[in-house]
């Protein structure tokens, strides 16, 4: 009997394994993790996206601005699909822009070329800068094709007014988990800021931006 005992529970032992309410619970957790784990991870992908695009926008312009400063001649960026020429209206500046000392250091150096926003064959291009991950938009009501920093530091639009003025930086045209970026009067950029935790910047009077697509 002792014998017969041993074998049987040897026997139960091997035998021994997940029950199907076992099996269907293991699976109910793993659905949850899932449902739950993915568009959280989703989420951490496209806010890493979005601080390494506005990043990328704030190295621009304070280059653009410190060689202004630094050369005392005016600096521009334009948007660009080809990393060589100032794009048109086709063109927008998620699609990448370069930056560029807007001076053909000729002989006349006062000549109205200069600072105009326009990229000349002669004039040196400071850096370029790739297209936006995709599916996203970087738009901009102030500048809408180019901005020129000068020697002062100040900011101008396209029509040499100076200003200040934002970049807002969206995936699929989403407000939620948007970026922007404001530069002020005197030229200095700087991230919008989400005070409120709801997952949407602020402009520099601490509201909410409305749209992906100012104009």
């Amino acid at each position: 009997m002792d014998s017969y005992a041993c074998c049987m529970k040897t026997i139960k032992q091997i035998h021994t394994g997940f029950t199907l309410i076992e099996l269907i619970m293991t699976i109910a957790i793993a659905s949850i993790v899932i449902t739950v784990g993915v568009p959280s991870f989703r989420q951490t992908i496209q806010v890493n996206h979005r601080a390494s695009q506005i990043n990328q926008l704030l190295h621009s312009l304070n280059v653009a601005r410190s060689e202004a400063v630094t050369r005392g001649r005016p600096v521009s960026m334009c948007k660009s699909d080809d990393g060589s020429t100032c794009g048109g209206s086709g063109v927008k500046w998620e699609q990448g822009w370069i930056t560029f000392l807007d001076d053909d250091m000729d002989a006349d150096p006062a000549e109205s070329t200069d600072g105009n926003g326009s990229l000349d064959t002669d004039e040196e291009i400071l850096g370029v800068a790739p297209a936006l991950a995709t599916d996203y938009s970087l738009r901009s009501s102030e500048f809408a094709s180019v901005l020129t920093y000068h020697p002062a530091g100040h900011i101008t639009d396209s029509f040499n007014r100076k200003t200040s003025g934002s970049f807002v930086i969206c995936h699929n045209n989403d407000l939620q988990d948007s970026g922007a970026v404001f530069i002020n009067i005197a030229g200095r950029a700087r991230a919008g800021r989400d005070s409120d935790n709801d997952r949407i910047p602020e402009d520099i009077a601490g509201t909410d931006i409305t749209t992906c697509s100012p104009s």
